[in-house]
């Protein structure tokens, strides 16, 4: 029960996916969305973006939950408050780096001057 074709190596993968990658590179270019903007210009504006999308989102929210529950203003009020805790959360996710891949936090070995929290 012996198959006579064996499954390609891993080191057989790695060179097709190497060299896919290097060929839609070269028919579409680098991506221009690539990586998190480089400039402080970039982070500045992502910032802006942040704080005012979290903000417009939770007053919205509030505007229509008071509208559709006739609770005018508490609705309004609670959601800017947490439209605004929300924008300050993703402002800081935005500069600690934490918002670059979501899911992934940067390890030590990648930033070694970055404290770990646990006292050391």
């Amino acid at each position: 029960m012996t198959d006579p074709k064996r499954p390609p190596s891993l080191e057989e993968l790695d060179a097709r996916l190497r060299k896919a990658r290097e060929s839609q590179e070269e028919r579409s270019g680098p991506s221009r969305f690539a990586g998190a903007p480089q400039g402080p210009i970039g982070v500045a504006w992502r910032i802006g973006v942040e704080l005012v999308a979290a903000m417009i989102v939770g007053v919205g929210g509030g505007w229509l939950i008071d509208r559709w529950l006739g609770t005018a203003p508490w609705g309004l009020i609670v959601m800017f408050f947490l439209g605004s805790a929300a924008g300050i959360m993703n402002v800081y996710r935005a500069v600690s780096g934490l918002g670059l891949a979501p899911g992934y936090r940067r390890n030590e070995k990648e930033d070694p001057e970055r404290p770990t929290g646990d006292g050391h």
